[in-house]
């Protein structure tokens, strides 16, 4: 009865550290072993000359809105719609306002941490179940304040050409 008792202990201690552990999985490491700062930030260089031509659209906004999904019984983590204000485009945005969708920062999902307010630097995919646009963190997308190297690699973006009125 004690073998089992803890037996039961451990499982259930064991539970509860791997679901606070999980995290999104997409990860990369900052430097390889053996690998000099000349060689990361050539590799860096090339992640994000690859993130900017495989990305459907690639923009820097402000974000105005987020709206949450309620979860339901079919989905306990109904994506997130974010509404930005672009400010420049490197790829593909025509408009001066884009939606984008992302899952949740929750439970080891890679959805993006977005805050109203603040701005990005979205590289952008196609997300199907939406027919438009979405990211995470297993894309490029960050803060414009830690952006410094994907514009230096990229440059400064364009202005949104306005529709004459």
């Amino acid at each position: 009865m004690r073998k089992f008792l803890l037996l039961l202990f451990c499982t259930a201690l064991l539970h509860c550290v791997s679901s606070e552990a999980r995290a999104c999985t997409c990860s990369v490491e900052v430097m390889f072993p053996g690998e000099t700062e000349a060689q990361r930030i050539e590799r860096d260089k090339r992640r994000i000359k690859d993130a900017l031509s495989e990305a459907r659209a690639v923009f820097s906004g402000k974000i105005l809105k987020i709206k949450r999904g309620i979860p339901t019984d079919a989905d306990a983590a109904p994506p997130v719609q974010v509404t930005f204000k672009v400010s420049k485009v490197w790829k593909n945005v025509k408009t001066e306002k884009v939606i984008v969708m992302t899952d949740r920062d929750i439970y080891g999902m890679c959805g993006m941490p977005f805050e109203v307010g603040e701005s990005y630097l979205v590289y952008a995919c196609e997300w199907k179940e939406a027919d438009g646009l979405g990211t995470g963190q297993c894309t490029r997308t960050i803060e414009m304040s830690l952006a410094e190297d994907d514009l230096k690699v990229s440059g400064e973006g364009k202005a949104l050409k306005r529709a004459k009125r």
